[in-house]
């Protein structure tokens, strides 16, 4: 086994550099390339891309596991499907968010993204962080729900939170209010959902069959503003729900949840973007890369190779 130095230390690794990538495989000696770094292959680098030009290229057990898992999500899901989006921008989200209107049975929408669509709503969020320039997104995200479900019904089919838990300050000793949706002060940073919010979530995720949770629902990095994003974890690591969690943050505080509650998810994905994208319906460069061995294709095929 030969483990090579990390290779983004090299330009040309980002550059999906064919000489590079050539010089990797013909000095490492290696007669096969195993694609198991999930977390990578939405990057047309030289490690995910250019390289499967000179070896013959296929996945491993790990990439074979997320895509089968979240391609079932798009394909094939369990319905009621849920989607719950939380993290901190629309912008880092809008394929996926689009993608799930069509998909999806239900929508909703929490972490700090929900503050940006909370104000494009006409709701008051104090001095917590709203993402600017998304009113055109958001027209656009609302337009797709109206044709989908009728204008009445596009507020439960999005749905946004009823009250938060805030603080004036983002610490582990910030003094918590719970407020309604009308009750935020200026100086007021809304940083989890409140319990109001998170009962009407875990009676709606009854319902369902099909759980994708990607983005936590508050600034869960500090306890006492993880309380929401606990109780959904506690509401869809039943038996009866298949839950996929996404990649990134959404992922470490799933698997230290579940460790100290000795509760499990369906599937929880080693990938950010490589899920989000993947969800999205976009073809990630370093699967399509990759042989068909279903559709039997020759490596001789590939010109590249010498």
């Amino acid at each position: 086994m030969i483990v090579l130095e990390n290779l983004r230390f090299s330009n040309l690794e980002e550059q999906n550099d064919e000489n590079f990538a050539k010089d990797i495989a013909l000095s490492s000696g290696a007669k096969y390339f195993v694609q198991d770094g999930f977390g990578v292959v939405h990057r047309a680098h030289a490690s995910t891309d250019a390289i499967t030009h000179y070896l013959p290229s296929v996945a491993g057990l790990l990439l074979e596991k997320e895509y089968d898992m979240l391609t079932s999500v798009i394909n094939n899901p369990k319905r009621p499907l849920f989607a719950i989006f939380g993290g901190a921008k629309v912008s880092d989200k809008i394929a996926v968010i689009e993608k799930f209107i069509e998909l999806a049975d239900k929508i909703i929408i929490a972490g700090a993204m929900a503050n940006t669509f909370m104000s494009y709503k006409g709701y008051k969020m104090g001095a917590s962080k709203v993402e600017a320039n998304q009113t055109a997104v958001l027209d656009k995200i609302y337009k797709l729900a109206k044709e989908k479900v009728g204008q009445d019904k596009t507020d439960s089919f999005i749905l946004l939170p009823v009250d938060f838990r805030v603080s004036k300050s983002i610490s582990k000793t910030s003094t918590v209010r719970i407020v309604d949706r009308f009750g935020l002060q200026p100086d007021d940073i809304a940083l989890d959902l409140g319990p109001k919010s998170s009962d009407i979530i875990s009676r709606e995720i009854k319902q369902s069959k099909t759980v994708l949770w990607n983005g936590t629902l508050g600034y869960a990095e500090i306890n006492q503003f993880a309380e929401s994003s606990a109780d959904l974890a506690d509401a869809i690591s039943t038996k009866d729900i298949i839950s996929i969690i996404g990649g990134g943050d959404t992922a470490d505080f799933a698997l230290k949840w579940s460790k100290k509650s000795h509760k499990t998810f369906t599937h929880v994905s080693t990938g950010g973007g490589a899920s989000i994208e993947l969800l999205s319906g976009i073809n990630l460069p370093g699967i399509k890369s990759l042989l068909d061995a279903k559709k039997k294709i020759s490596y001789t095929n590939k010109t590249k190779h010498k």
